[in-house]
């Protein structure tokens, strides 16, 4: 189960100022692999752009200092740029999706390099689940001709939370945690990620066996409730998606596939029934009668959503406009302070099992105890210590 590029040591041997033997092929693969532009490249390892074009065309190389700075900007071992020529590894076809026509059509080569990790990371859980004979994902395939409020129902009662569950909930917190646990109940990996404010808000890998879903921790846990149902709805499709976190402002243009799961996630999120039952009883609302941003926070408070899901299910239910989506404050969704809660304060295995979830860290134990993977491998893949794991197994089975 080894990969090309799995465990290469990274000291690169030779004296300082003098030029390496990189290969000119596999230099030229992972500048093309990073998405970065060529002088941004050169700067980071200090030259000019110049004398990279000279590398990439097998005039001499970097010495020692410029291999590691190139190295550290294209995200690659060291030793890879040794290799006789490009490794061969699986690329996976994620599509970069925007709500929006006007938004970025292109990954950040930040958002590349996640892709990369977490695709590995998947290509290991698959390796052990299939060795311990998990079975292959049961989620039902689904296109996006289906009526996304009907497919949200019927989604909804295999995933066995009821309205009345969801509404008991006691905080936004409570909500991402019963929802992802539900998810990974289902056979989906599900993973918190420092993906960062300029980034996506979640991606999705659909796999046979182990599908995950990321969802970016930069933003509040309401709005990681949304990202995880939106990006089911993309397992649900098929469709490997990489999804900005910008917002539609209308129903017109845009990609279909994406506002698919828009409808999909906000119809999960808040059955319309329970909706209405909500809002007579609040506001002594009524269907037709127009809403605002006052009852769309109530209604984003008692699900425990985001305020952009809940203005779409009202606008998706002709309860209120796009001028109301549109009204809605900039930033609504950032989380105070950014980042995870707790940052400083979580011991090593604590902030692993928060980012790999429950079920892909179950699966590497697992893999484990069956000798269907290395301890080794296994540390690697879940980036703690060996004197942590066991550690790690306590954390999770209590959860």
């Amino acid at each position: 189960m080894a990969e090309t590029e799995a465990h290469m040591g990274s000291e690169v041997h030779g004296k300082r100022g003098s030029p390496l033997p990189i290969t000119p092929s596999v230099l030229a693969w992972a500048v093309r692999e990073s998405g970065r532009e060529r002088a941004a490249i050169a700067q980071a390892a200090g030259v000019v752009e110049d004398r990279l074009a000279e590398w990439l065309s097998g005039d001499g190389g970097p010495n020692r200092t410029q291999l590691q700075k190139l190295a550290h900007v294209l995200k690659r071992p060291a030793a890879t740029f040794f290799l006789p020529k490009p490794p061969r590894l699986a690329r996976p076809e994620v599509e970069f999706r925007s709500p929006s026509s006007r938004g970025r059509r292109a990954p950040s080569p930040e958002e590349r390099v996640w892709i990369r990790e977490i695709a590995r990371l998947q290509r290991g859980l698959a390796w052990v689940a299939e060795e311990l004979g998990d079975p292959l994902s049961a989620l039902p395939k689904l296109a996006i001709t289906a009526n996304a409020e009907d497919a949200a129902e019927r989604v909804r009662s295999v995933v066995g939370i009821s309205a009345a569950d969801q509404l008991a909930w006691k905080s936004a917190s409570d909500a991402q945690h019963g929802w992802r646990a539900a998810l990974e109940d289902l056979g989906i990996g599900v993973l918190f990620l420092p993906l960062g404010e300029e980034s996506v808000q979640g991606f999705s890998l659909w796999h046979e066996r182990v599908p995950l879903i990321a969802a970016n921790t930069h933003w509040k846990a309401q709005a990681r409730s949304y990202t995880m149902l939106h990006e089911l709805a993309h397992l649900l499709t098929r469709t490997s998606s990489l999804c900005a976190k910008e917002l539609p402002h209308s129903a017109q243009g845009g990609d279909r596939v994406e506002r698919w799961c828009e409808e999909f996630a906000a119809a999960f999120l808040m059955p319309w029934t329970a909706v209405e039952v909500c809002l007579r009883e609040r506001f002594a609302w009524r269907l037709g009668a127009p809403t605002t941003l006052d009852h769309a926070r109530y209604l984003a408070n008692r699900f425990h959503v985001s305020l952009p899901a809940a203005v779409l299910r009202l606008v998706s239910k002709d309860a209120a406009g796009w001028g109301l989506f549109r009204a809605i404050p900039p930033a609504t969704d950032r989380k105070p302070g950014g980042g995870p809660p707790g940052e400083g304060g979580r011991r090593r295995p604590q902030k692993r099992l928060d980012e790999f979830g429950v079920r892909a860290t179950s699966t590497f134990l697992r893999g484990v105890r069956s000798d269907a993977i290395t301890r080794d491998d296994a540390l690697r893949y879940l980036d703690v210590a060996d004197s942590e794991i066991e550690e790690l197994e306590a954390l999770a089975a209590a959860r």
